[in-house]
């Protein structure tokens, strides 16, 4: 991740109005399938945490990430296991809900990380996945993150199978901001950028405004699964038939 983006990062997961929203989505999802119950929640690419302390109103959340810079300060910092998910050793733990929020696109090999994380799930508990939408909404932004591709929902439900687990919903978030999202495409075309500009917060009135428009979008628009500039992925862990196999028709030696 580019030196200043890491910088603006921490300030951004708290105010933007972006990240404001995607954490309610994930409150209401989790809210969907374990009602009020403390259940376990592990952050997989926390960031500096403002997701964790967020759902830890309500619920048991611990974080793995493996950007040291982004968990140095945080408050948090004592609940960030700080290593790459493919390094990482929980000692046995399993948890309710594992969220991956914007992390697959970063992936090499998506399939392994999504096979290992499978291993820490409990049985009957969920994974909450977004990515990016669209190779043809492909920006700078997306080079700065070090994103290796965008999806859509096809290929996110096969990644999601070939990992070990059942989408049990897939649908296209935020469909307000693809306009937005084009108009910045055409922009950096016509201005030529070579060099990625970094993101900021909005004026506040903006910022409270677009928030505004997308809650609505995701709870109450009549378009909201249709398009959009993420993909939200609910799934659960694919049932592995550990029985021996039948040989009861092998033949008699």
């Amino acid at each position: 991740m580019d030196e200043s983006w890491v910088q603006k990062y921490p300030d951004l997961e708290r105010t933007h109005f972006w990240w404001r929203i995607r954490r309610e989505i994930v409150r209401d999802q989790i809210r969907a399938q374990f009602g009020d119950a403390p259940v376990s929640v592990l952050d997989i690419g926390c960031g500096s945490g403002a997701t964790i302390e967020y759902l830890s109103e309500w619920y048991r959340v611990a974080g793995i990430e493996p950007n040291d810079d982004l968990v140095e300060g945080s408050a948090i910092a004592e609940r960030i296991v700080r290593v790459r998910v493919q390094d990482a050793d929980l000692g046995g733990d399993t948890f309710a809900v594992i969220l991956m929020l914007d992390v697959l696109e970063h992936l090499r090999d998506p399939e392994q990380v999504l096979r290992l994380v499978r291993e820490w799930i409990d049985d009957d508990g969920i994974l909450i996945a977004t990515v990016p939408a669209h190779q043809w909404l492909w920006t700078r932004h997306d080079e700065i993150n070090d994103h290796v591709r965008r999806y859509d929902r096809r290929v996110l439900r096969a990644q999601l199978s070939s990992g070990g687990w059942n989408a049990t919903s897939i649908r296209y978030l935020f469909g307000a901001l693809v306009a937005p999202r084009l108009v910045q495409m055409m922009a950096e075309r016509l201005r030529g950028e070579r060099e990625p500009g970094v993101s900021v917060a909005p004026p506040t009135w903006l910022n409270e405004l677009a928030g505004r428009t997308l809650r609505f979008e995701t709870k109450w628009g009549p378009f909201r699964s249709l398009f959009g500039t993420s993909v939200l992925a609910i799934a659960q862990p694919a049932k592995v038939d550990r029985r021996p196999p039948d040989q009861s028709h092998r033949p008699n030696r």
